[in-house]
């Protein structure tokens, strides 16, 4: 008779990464009235039209929701635009009405790895609303605009 030694199964755990598909957000601007629009659909403005100038991809951010993320909703007001993780159909922004026009994405609510700080700034004379992940694009503040905080994070192009 043959004695068969089994080895015991042990179980591993095993960290699976989810991976969730992310999209440039192309940044265009009117140069007629200081107007930035981020978009993840370069449909939308191509390579520029409507007096829009197409200035490249300003980050990525994800196109499903995933963890640690919110949705990053685009508001529109007569000539400006906010970006937020707000949802409602109308919010109050620096003394403005906004009205939805869509979700663009989602972004992180706090830093990860390989993540960057999306900076949002605002220009109480020109009532425009500015977004950059280079913070010395602008800086703490310039002529026009002040930094009003982080929006999300999000990966850098």
């Amino acid at each position: 008779m043959f004695k068969i030694w089994v080895a015991p199964i042990t179980a591993a755990l095993i960290s699976y990464n989810v991976i969730v598909p992310r999209a440039a957000l192309y940044r265009y601007n009117k140069d007629a009235t200081k107007t930035h629009y981020f978009t993840i659909n370069k449909k939308e403005l191509g390579e520029g039209k409507d007096g829009y100038v197409w200035e490249g991809i300003a980050c990525y951010i994800n196109t499903e929701k995933g963890k640690n993320t919110v949705a990053f909703y685009r508001y529109a007001n007569a000539g400006d635009f906010v970006y937020t993780t707000s949802f409602d159909q109308d919010i109050i922004e620096s003394k403005e009405t906004y009205r939805l026009q869509k979700r663009v994405g989602y972004i992180f609510t706090s830093q990860v790895k390989r993540t960057v700080p999306l900076y949002k700034y605002y220009s109480p004379s020109l009532k425009r609303h500015f977004y950059t992940v280079s913070y010395n694009e602008i800086g703490k503040r310039d002529y026009y605009y002040v930094l009003e905080g982080i929006a999300g994070y999000v990966f850098m192009p």
